[in-house]
């Protein structure tokens, strides 16, 4: 591949607030080339996307780059460029024969044009034409990266480019582009949606963009509801979170130029053109239908629905006339050839059966019509009858309503096109309803004068108020005036490189703290499936066995689970996010803390036979015995009853005798010191250092008396259990200190509901106990306040240094939230300039982090782990003569920099 940062861009001189760069399948202009003297013509076209985005240009510099449409000779291609470049501010995108049918008809309009449309019978999935579709979007992306610059915009257009935000990050990595999607058709609901495929492809194809635009707010809707069940992604109001940043998710519902149809109306031809339709058509009712000739536009229904007008109302025969003009549409495709056979069967049969040598009911033109006698048909069009069975907007509508000025003309529209969500005046029909269809029909031509007028004036308004030219500033503007969702998400990838320099000028301790559920393995709602397997049990022993290295596991599991899964290694761990943790056993003094208060005896941890440890799973049945009756109290010690869900959350409890029987959650007694952190928010993190208390098999408490910290459980477990019998999928896990409820198998959208709401009634119910309340991946759980994983880590740092050496390398990965407080304790109290500490903070999956590096995912992880393992063990002879000769080894380097390590 070429390196696209090297070529020049077209234009030498950008303008001073950039351009926009409009990226659709076609270019603006039809391109057609002599068979015999082998010239190109180049005439501009008239579309919806041409005419809505014609009135940027005066005040946006603006490029258009799409396909010429044509296959064009790699000879001609440069002259063909410049030509388009210099006349019509357009750069093609060449494609090879193979690769436009496969991406166009193939996967375009064979596969995303029926499924967008709620016709999935009508695809049929290949992976030849999905290769074509990646493809072609690979070389779009590929000519927007070459003349992209800094402070230009991109706006991509439609179902045909939605893999081109992918691909352009990819190729303008740590650029601030601004990336905009716009589509214009209809966008599924998840159920139909998830028929595809690749599904999940596509959506993250689209998410790469920084706004993402629809024409109503169901399509939005719709789109939002499948990137939550599919991919799994927490959706706002406005916008999707994905890894960290918010893309804006909104509807801008396109208009078109309606000068362009008030002018053509006075013109001398157009005159002439109405002039002689309405003698041809004299004291004749005419409906006008203006459709390509698609099965979306359900032309047999609304064919249907005219006979069946003709059938009950006979006195309109011979007085009303339907002219349906059907532009031809992939003549090539058998669907279309049939549905071409069925109308013209349907035409003639209603002709034959209302018809006479007199005179036609239905005047049906297979063709493409010129602007002039559009223009003409729509004024002299008593009704005009959009019958789409789906559409994402049908601008016939509009076009209709600015030919009408002084006619007051009525609309028929489906309720099923983006525009009847607009055009308030319109009679809405189900166009699958025959009679329904038939009978707006008849009321639209018996519509008394004063109504149609009142009627007309509210679509007249909001067609030449809501034009084109607003749709496409109003979206420019609000992609122009947010930064990049990317601005706080530009992480440096970590190396082993990196690592390992500053591991091997460390001339003290290292520490490693390393999240357990999503960074080494994998996240699993049950602990009984989130065992590490035998590769990563492996890899812990590595890095155990390193010099003068403390390893500590993190993880929100319990300390029985964990004790379980590592009893063989010398490894830190941290259970319960924070509230507990245990130093690696053969490389720490356990005598060292006999200062601190001890506990009492304990039986050994076991994750099945410990009572204070346990999965509870409410069966998901139809059974609601264990439900409390509506007006029953469901909390055993309420003050009051709980008559609906919705009555808990809109009254807060005020505090009662419930209270009194929590007590405030006790951190060990500090003896009136605390441990500030100086940059550390309340938000983020605790800014006390609680003195743990010793327990048995190694482990230390952040946490006092456990009857004293868990009394609040016993209050708000029926709560949880609540939650769980009305969300199939979800169950409680119930630990020593924390109580969490896991949705992760439950629907995504219901259960983030759910989720909300419990959180909410969560937050009423223990607002005056030392407690908090975090939603989490996935999960809500109730945890002490004032200890977390960075509570943990500096009793850690302070323990070790109670052993009299010191720390000067720290390495942090981790992939969730609870991770953050420990990459900006390490960043702030190790990392500053000269502070003479080595500190890496890692985050799994890009987000906005306090880390300073990224690794992807848990494979990265686990290579990245190995690969430093070994590169360590190579330089310091670990592994050949013991880990004694590896720290003569680590000595004899005497702590100079390696600068890059060559780790191939």
């Amino acid at each position: 591949m070429p390196d696209l940062q090297d070529e020049s861009p077209t234009q030498p001189h950008p303008h001073p607030h950039g351009r926009l760069l409009i990226v659709s399948n076609r270019l603006p202009i039809t391109v057609t080339r002599d068979k015999h003297t082998g010239q190109y013509t180049f005439v501009k076209s008239s579309g919806g996307l041409v005419s809505a985005l014609s009135g940027l240009s005066s005040n946006l510099p603006f490029v258009w780059i799409g396909w010429p449409g044509i296959t064009v000779a790699q000879n001609d291609e440069a002259t063909v460029t410049n030509s388009l470049l210099n006349s019509h501010a357009s750069i093609p995108v060449f494609l090879p024969p193979e690769t436009a049918h496969a991406h166009y008809n193939g996967f375009s309009n064979g596969i995303l044009w029926p499924l967008f449309h709620y016709h999935p019978n009508e695809l049929s999935f290949n992976k030849e034409h999905w290769d074509g579709y990646l493809d072609a979007n690979r070389r779009f992306a590929e000519r927007v990266a070459k003349e992209w610059r800094e402070g230009d915009t991109v706006w991509v257009h439609d179902f045909h480019l939605m893999d081109v935000p992918r691909v352009l990050r990819a190729l303008l990595p740590g650029k601030n582009v601004r990336i905009g999607f716009f589509l214009h058709t209809p966008f599924p609901s998840s159920e139909v949606y998830r028929i595809l495929p690749v599904r999940k492809a596509l959506l993250k194809g689209v998410l790469d963009s920084d706004v993402i635009g629809f024409q109503t707010y169901d399509y939005a809707r719709h789109f939002m509801s499948s990137c939550a069940r599919i991919l799994g992604l927490h959706c706002f109001p406005d916008g999707i979170e994905v890894e960290g940043r918010k893309v804006r998710v909104g509807t801008w519902p396109i208009g078109i130029d309606p000068t362009k149809f008030v002018k053509g109306l006075q013109s001398e031809s157009i005159q002439a053109h109405i002039a002689r339709l309405r003698a041809r058509f004299k004291g004749t009712k005419i409906m006008l239908g203006i459709d390509r000739l698609d099965y979306i536009k359900a032309l047999p229904q609304k064919i249907h629905a005219f006979s069946h007008l003709l059938h009950t109302h006979p006195s309109l025969q011979s007085k009303v006339v339907l002219i349906q003009i059907a532009v031809p549409s992939r003549e090539d495709v058998l669907e279309y050839q049939n549905l071409d056979r069925v109308v013209n069967g349907l035409v003639g049969k209603v002709n034959g059966r209302y018809g006479s040598v007199e005179f036609v009911p239905i005047h049906y033109v297979h063709k493409g019509v010129g602007f002039e006698e559009l223009v003409a048909l729509y004024a002299v069009a008593d009704v005009c009858v959009v019958s789409s069975t789906r559409d994402g907007m049908n601008l016939v509508s509009y076009e209709y309503i600015a030919s009408q000025e002084g006619q007051c003309g009525v609309l028929v529209l489906s309720e099923f096109c983006g525009a009847a969500q607009s055009l308030n005046g319109a009679i809405i029909v189900n166009p699958w309803n025959t009679e329904e269809l038939a009978q707006a029909m008849y009321d639209a031509l018996t519509m008394p004068q004063k109504q149609k007028e009142t009627s007309y004036a509210k679509l007249n308004r909001y067609v030449h108020k809501y034009t084109a030219e607003r749709w496409g500033s109003s979206f420019v503007n609000e992609l122009r005036s947010l930064p990049s969702s990317y601005n706080g998400t530009q992480l440096t990838k970590l190396t082993t490189q990196v690592v390992v320099d500053k591991f091997l000028r460390s001339r003290k301790k290292k520490v490693f703290f390393i999240d357990y559920d999503g960074t080494l393995t994998i996240n699993h709602s049950l602990p009984e499936f989130s065992s590490p397997p035998k590769a990563i049990r492996t890899l812990v022993k590595r890095l155990t066995s390193l010099p003068d290295t403390f390893v500590y596991i993190f993880s929100g599991r319990s300390r029985a689970y964990l004790d379980s899964w590592f009893t063989d290694i010398s490894v830190g761990l941290c259970a319960e996010h924070g509230c507990f943790y245990r130093h690696p056993p053969s490389k720490f003094d356990d005598s060292l803390l006999d200062y601190l208060e001890p506990e009492g005896g304990a039986a050994p941890l076991s994750p099945y036979t410990s009572p204070n440890t346990l999965i509870t799973t409410i069966p998901q049945t139809n059974s609601f015995q264990n439900i409390p009756a509506l007006g029953e109290t469901m909390l055993a010690s309420s003050p009051r009853p709980l008559k609906s869900l919705g009555s808990l959350i809109a009254s807060p409890l005020p505090y009662s005798p419930l209270m009194r029987h929590i007590s405030p959650l006790k951190l060990a007694a500090t003896g009136g010191q605390t441990t500030p952190s100086p940059k550390l928010g309340s938000s983020l993190g605790s800014t006390l250092k609680p003195t743990p208390r010793r327990l048995q098999h190694g482990w230390l408490a952040l946490v006092d008396d456990q009857q004293d910290n868990t009394a609040w459980t016993h209050e708000i477990r029926p709560l949880f259990q609540y939650y769980t019998e009305r969300t199939p999928g979800s169950f409680i896990e119930e630990k020593e200190v924390n109580l969490t409820w896991h949705y992760r198998n439950s629907d995504p959208e219901f259960g983030m509901w759910q989720a909300a709401e419990l959180h909410v009634n969560l937050e009423q119910i223990l607002n005056h106990v030392a407690v908090s309340v975090i939603l989490g991946n996935k999960t809500v759980e109730v945890r002490p306040s004032m200890v977390d994983k960075a509570s943990a880590a500096r009793s850690v740092v302070h323990d070790l240094g109670v052993m009299g050496v010191g720390v000067d390398f720290f390495c942090c990965i981790g992939d969730g939230k609870t991770d953050e407080v420990v990459f900006q304790y390490l960043n702030d109290a190790f990392g500053g300039d000269g502070s003479g500490e080595e500190v890496v903070t890692c985050t799994v999956g890009r987000k906005q982090t306090e880390a300073k590096w990224v690794l992807e995912g848990v494979k990265e992880v686990e290579g990245f782990l190995g690969e430093f393992c070994d590169v360590v063990f190579e330089m310091t002879g670990v592994g050949v003569g013991g880990v004694e000769a590896g720290k003569k080894s680590l000595d004899a380097l005497g702590g100079v920099g390696l600068g890059v390590v060559d780790v191939e």
